[in-house]
């Protein structure tokens, strides 16, 4: 809730097998179809379809950092490798696209279905000392206006990727 502050649903998502740095503790994220990488953005949630992952959203990026995942068929999905919890190993990854576990896949797209306005998604990272962390926030087309402008630090870090 962007009025309150408060954090009103919260699950793991993966991250895509592309964005793994073989010489870093870091994450890489790229736009370019095939690099099997996370990008990072603001994300408009399109239509609903049925694919193999079951009930699914096309994602349509809305930045410079994201706006070919529509051609690079980057979509919001379920998968049954993403835990519930926090795991102490590596989760799976994806090919790019945002995955969320079989449990929280439904309260999102429940979300999703009953929103009267347009859904937009962003993904973000943030790098501390001893921890990497990978985010999906959802809120209203209406409140983009309003919302923090915190992306603007990582789409330099994706000039990097």
């Amino acid at each position: 809730d962007l009025k309150s502050g408060e954090i009103i649903k919260k699950g793991l998502t993966t991250h895509g097998s592309g964005s793994e740095a073989t010489s870093s503790d870091s994450l890489i994220f790229s736009n370019i179809p095939n690099s099997y990488c996370s990008s990072l953005g603001i994300y408009k949630i399109g239509s609903a379809y049925f694919g193999n992952f079951g009930r699914s959203y096309k994602l349509h990026g809305l930045e410079l950092t994201n706006n070919k995942a529509f051609e690079r068929a980057v979509v919001l999905h379920r998968y049954s490798c993403v835990p519930d919890d926090e795991q102490s190993y590596p989760i799976c990854n994806s090919l790019g696209c945002p995955m969320l576990s079989e449990n929280f896949f439904p309260e999102i797209d429940e979300m999703i279905k009953g929103s009267s306005k347009p859904i937009l998604m962003e993904i973000y990272y943030w790098l501390t000392w001893n921890s990497e962390f990978l985010f999906l926030f959802f809120f209203h087309q209406s409140i983009n206006n309003e919302r923090n402008t915190r992306h603007t630090y990582f789409d330099e870090n994706e000039k990097k990727g």
